[in-house]
């Protein structure tokens, strides 16, 4: 019995003791560890489609669109996000023409009411944003005509100075400053992280290379888009009964103060024209709509010319090169690194050929004139598409001269001229979006066979909290 008390006296004495903590410095953790060196497959995937996605999110200010539903402003900026992922640079251009439009309105602004930058009645950039994005409508609520950047400036002398206030545009566009904080930090957490790879010989993975290069794309229209408001869903209506709206197919100009000015219904703007001073387009439901709208609106800054289509073809050549920096790197077979090479030989080339044989043939304007028109078709009604693409085929070939006494040398020479560059032009534009496709394809699938180093990270990552 008295072996048992023992036995129960060194139990209830000697746990408790057990966990009292030792106070020597041998037996304490350190004060800090980093993370374990090292990242893995699924890391690396959610890190590069997590920051790109990120980036792109933030970067798309989508324009304001009629009938502002969820769906509807949801399926027109994931249009421009799917656009920004196939054609960057078309963004980039898009971004940049909006820029300079909105730039034009602030100092149109500006000097139409004698004050300077920063100074009380000063719109600011957002200002010229709000504009250019179709912020500002005349009319009434249910028949309202969405003004231009160019109908602005012409109707700049029946407008108010308290009509547009920079703190009610920055309220209607509020964007989350904190959100872009963190994906900024994220990105060039992300930018400096392969950077230093390269710099202490790591390999760097043909996932990070693309990723890279489209990130880049979407800084680049997030530096363009930086003052233009985000997720703005209603314009700012100016009162008609103090300022006449807009007559068709008449200047703003030529619209004196004193005229009265009356219009029952603005027909819609059916008709695609880039000097147009307002856009007028009927409340619509279902997602072809905003899909076609949101195509149809980056062309309207998209440039004509010879020279600045080959801008536009000089920032593809950029992305095809970037993409080259990866022509001898390790890939998982020998087939998937040639096909790779010779994606990114099509992204730098076709570019180039596509401008000169449509320019050339005169398809550009044309092919505007078709999207423009495509986005103004009843929903579901298929059979009205498919007759404005049939329209606007037949108009790209245009009239055969001397049909009613036979087709002469010339005219078959021209019509057939115009096949062939109708039937090169589909060809190269598919050949690019394979490529395009493949490329982002590969860079996915690389990562099955992935080179030796590429799962080891630089040791300064383990001391920065990556987001």
């Amino acid at each position: 019995m008295a072996f048992i008390y023992s036995a129960v006296f060194l139990v209830l004495t000697t746990t408790p003791v057990s966990a009292i903590p030792i106070s020597s410095a041998t037996n304490t953790e350190p004060i800090f560890q980093p993370e374990p060196i090292g990242r893995g497959t699924v890391g690396l995937l959610t890190t590069c489609l997590a920051t790109y996605f990120l980036c792109v999110w933030t970067a798309v200010h989508p324009n304001i669109i009629p009938n502002p539903t969820f769906s509807r402003t949801s399926t027109y900026k994931i249009t421009l996000m799917i656009l920004s992922a196939i054609v960057p640079e078309h963004l980039v251009i898009y971004s940049y023409g909006q820029w300079r439009s909105a730039k034009q309105v602030r100092e149109a602004w500006l000097k139409q009411f004698k004050i300077k930058k920063g100074e009380d009645g000063d719109i600011g950039m957002e200002g010229g944003f709000f504009v250019v994005m179709g912020g500002v409508a005349v009319g009434k609520e249910c028949n309202r005509a969405t003004l231009t950047a160019k109908g602005f400036q012409e109707y700049l002398s029946h407008i108010s100075i308290t009509d547009l206030r920079k703190d009610i545009i920055c309220e209607k566009g509020k964007a989350g400053l904190v959100v872009k904080m963190i994906v900024s930090l994220q990105t060039s957490w992300f930018m400096i992280g392969c950077a230093i790879r390269v710099t202490e010989g790591l390999p760097v993975t043909l996932m990070e290379i693309h990723a890279m290069v489209q990130i880049l794309s979407g800084v680049m229209i997030y530096m363009f888009w930086l003052h233009k408001p985000l997720d703005a869903r209603d314009p700012i209506l100016l009162d008609t009964a103090l300022y006449p709206p807009p007559r068709t197919g008449e200047l703003m100009g030529d619209i004196s103060s004193e005229t009265e000015v009356t219009v029952d219904k603005f027909p819609e703007t059916k008709i695609w024209d880039p000097e147009r001073h307002y856009t007028t387009e009927d409340k619509r439901s279902g997602t072809l709509n905003p899909i076609l709208k949101a195509i149809s609106d980056t062309y309207d800054f998209v440039p004509h010319t010879y020279f600045k289509l080959f801008q536009l073809a000089f920032l593809m050549t950029i992305n095809g090169a970037c993409h080259a920096t990866a022509w001898n790197l390790q890939f998982p077979t020998d087939i998937e690194c040639w096909l790779w090479r010779g994606a990114c030989v099509s992204i730098c080339v076709i570019p180039w050929l596509q401008v000169i044989l449509v320019k050339t043939a005169g398809g550009t304007e044309r092919s505007f004139h078709l999207l423009w028109e495509l986005r103004f078709q009843k929903e579901g009604l298929m059979a009205d598409v498919w007759r404005a693409i049939v329209r606007g085929t037949s108009e790209f070939f245009g009239p055969i001269q001397g049909m009613d006494q036979g087709l002469s040398v010339m005219a078959v020479v021209k019509l057939l001229f115009k096949g062939w560059v109708l039937v090169n032009t589909a060809g190269l534009a598919w050949a690019y979006g394979i490529s395009v496709w493949f490329v982002a394809v590969e860079a996915l699938v690389s990562t099955r066979s992935l080179p030796i180093g590429a799962y080891t990270t630089p040791l300064w990552s383990n001391y920065v909290p990556q987001i």
